[in-house]
């Protein structure tokens, strides 16, 4: 998929195929990526995030691939990989560690890398 820049102006939230972003209110010195948890959305963090911002930083809020997730008998919902279950008593449990390796590598969030590297006061779309 090829990225397309878009201007976003100030004090707004913008959606891009799951990617939402909060543009600074002030001249913009910082970004921060946030990702959200299990089940969550990148829409729902802009809004609180729209809130307490401070007026300087960007945030970009993507949202994570809907998966069935085991631990929640299989339902599907925004996951950045499945979870299998939690701790038992001994706090060893099953991962899985190739969707955790996708995840940390942002298998399909590749744009976050080139975002990182030519941030400005425009957002990115990531065409699929």
């Amino acid at each position: 998929p090829g990225c397309v820049y878009k201007e976003v102006p100030r004090c707004t939230i913008s959606s891009m195929s799951g990617l939402f972003t909060v543009a600074a209110k002030a001249k913009h010195t910082a970004t921060v990526i946030f990702l959200h948890g299990l089940g969550d959305t990148g829409y729902g963090w802009s809004l609180a995030l729209e809130r307490i911002q401070s007026p300087h930083i960007k945030y970009v809020c993507p949202t994570a691939k809907v998966l069935p997730v085991s631990l929640n008998a299989g339902v599907t919902m925004p996951a950045w990989y499945d979870v299998y279950g939690l701790a038992d008593e001994s706090l060893e449990f099953l991962e899985d560690e190739s969707g955790i390796k996708k995840a940390a590598a942002f298998g399909d969030w590749s744009w976050l890398h080139t975002y990182t590297l030519t941030d400005s006061d425009a957002s990115v779309q990531c065409m699929e």
